[in-house]
């Protein structure tokens, strides 16, 4: 920016829901409608950035509260005894093995067709012992299109067999949020299953702690949306700044930094920033990064691509992506941490009267972010390929 502002100065955000992300102190909290979210590492209590994400529902019902009967239990019970959620509220789940038996925890969370995706998400820690089997069935525990990522906290997880998943080496004092999605869904119901130990024989009081269930359609893990008897939806976000006199925007020349976070790869593309016309896709300049992990930067005259770049390195989710795009007619530049540039020596540059970050349609319904978005600097003349190198290193 050509001055240092205040978001709200010069950003209009809005979220029709409350939301949820973690605070300095590394809080799970939520935040009212409208309020944006500058999300924390609750490890490290870093600062990861403004939350941009698309509209997400839980199909879990009584996300954090498994003594309900929606949650059937096989020689376990349910109890709470203290111990602080990742919320900071004392109602972390203590399940409980009551009798030296196969023992489960299952909730079925509605039909799939065949071809379905679902992403299955809860926050573990150990009790007595600190490791579990967990999955997402459709009515049987092979299958295939499963994978699995700790997207927070200590410990390791490894496929056991079909869609069962082992996790070890759970802590006492801290919290890991587990996440498995499966695409290969082929028909019937969904069902998340939960074996302490093991999906063998589980000890009389073997105990774990388990909080925060999420169950969503589609195949990228977004942030806690809690239930109780019935789904619950999260609004998308949106963020847009509709004066560009107000960051000194140059309709013939430019470049654009954004540092990001980068999401989860795969499904759809993730935009960053666009600038636009207002429409979906008719006149917009667009910094994104693609279903495969490439970045890449779009400018759309009446519609048509007048340019199209896109990188050659693949991103790594949850690192932090340092990007740059410069624009100016028949002389555009992609750099994305400080590689080497990308041109195009073509093509025109769109009318646009507004920016709108964490999304690439320019009316901020689609292929949003799904991340957290750190840094974003606007600068009102097209800059040379060597200072975008050294400004995204």
């Amino acid at each position: 920016m050509l001055v240092s502002k205040n978001f709200g100065d010069i950003v209009t955000f809005s979220r029709a829901s409350s939301g949820w992300a973690f605070s300095s102190g590394g809080v799970l909290m939520q935040s009212a409608a409208g309020v944006p979210r500058f999300d924390y590492d609750p490890i490290t209590l870093a600062a990861r950035g403004l939350l941009l994400e698309e509209a997400g529902t839980n199909l879990c019902l009584y996300s954090s509260n498994m003594a309900n009967v929606v949650w059937n239990k096989s020689n376990c019970v349910i109890s709470t005894d203290g111990r602080l959620a990742p919320d900071g509220t004392s109602a972390a789940q203590l399940l409980t093995v009551s009798t030296t038996a196969f023992t489960n925890l299952v909730q079925t969370v509605g039909a799939v067709a065949s071809g379905d995706s679902r992403v299955f998400r809860i926050w573990l820690s150990a009790g007595t012992v600190d490791t579990l089997m967990l999955g997402i069935y459709d009515g049987s525990w092979t299958g295939t299109g499963q994978s699995a990522r700790i997207a927070y906290g200590p410990g390791a997880i490894a496929q056991s067999v079909g869609a069962r998943y082992s996790v070890s080496g759970l802590s006492t004092t801290e919290w890991t949020l587990v996440e498995i999605t499966r695409t290969g869904f082929s028909g019937a119901t969904a069902q998340v299953f939960i074996y302490p130990r093991n999906a063998g024989s589980a000890n009389a009081g073997d105990s774990l702690y388990l909080w925060g269930a999420d169950v969503k359609s589609g195949i990228n893990g977004t942030s806690h949306v809690p239930t109780t008897s019935a789904q619950a939806t999260r609004a998308a976000d949106s963020a847009v700044i509709s004066d560009l006199s107000k960051i000194g925007y140059n309709p013939t020349e430019g470049t654009v930094y954004a540092e990001f976070v980068v999401p989860q790869i795969g499904g759809s593309s993730r935009g960053v920033l666009v600038f636009s016309d207002g429409t979906a896709t008719t006149n917009r300049l667009v910094l994104y990064m693609n279903n495969g992990g490439k970045m890449g930067g779009i400018s759309a005259v009446g519609g048509v691509y007048a340019v199209s770049m896109l990188d050659t390195a693949v991103l790594v989710a949850g690192s932090v992506a340092k990007v740059a795009l410069a624009y100016k007619a028949n002389d555009f530049s992609l750099v994305v941490n400080g590689g080497v540039p990308v041109t195009a020596s073509s093509g025109e540059v769109p009318p646009v009267n507004q920016m709108r970050l964490g999304t690439a349609y320019g009316n901020g319904t689609g292929e949003i972010l799904n991340s957290q978005l750190r840094r974003v600097n606007y600068v009102p003349k097209r800059d040379a390929n060597s200072t975008m190198q050294a400004n995204t290193r």
